[in-house]
């Protein structure tokens, strides 16, 4: 059974380029998650992993949104989407 106790996103930004933003998915559970990342600016990436950096090119106020597909055991499968607003200065 595939179990999502809880899910966020969080982010920081890198002191010496605030455009370039990391991204993380937060979640309790056993499981596996592939995550397509929208970032709002026209561009997109899928990473096996939690964290992602993404660099915007313009300073704005950005809805990125994560696609979060879930498995357990390669049996079961879910999906849940976050979203998370980033104002990149």
């Amino acid at each position: 059974m595939v179990e999502l106790t809880f899910a966020t996103l969080s982010h920081t930004v890198n002191p010496t380029n605030p455009k370039e933003i990391t991204i993380t998915l937060e979640y309790g559970g056993e499981f596996t998650a592939t995550i397509v990342w929208e970032f709002a600016d026209g561009t997109s990436e899928t990473t096996a992993g939690k964290t992602v950096t993404h660099v915007y090119a313009d300073p704005g106020n950005y809805e990125v949104k994560a696609n979060i597909t879930l498995s357990a055991e390669d049996k079961l499968s879910c999906s849940v989407s976050k979203k998370k607003y980033i104002d990149v200065l």
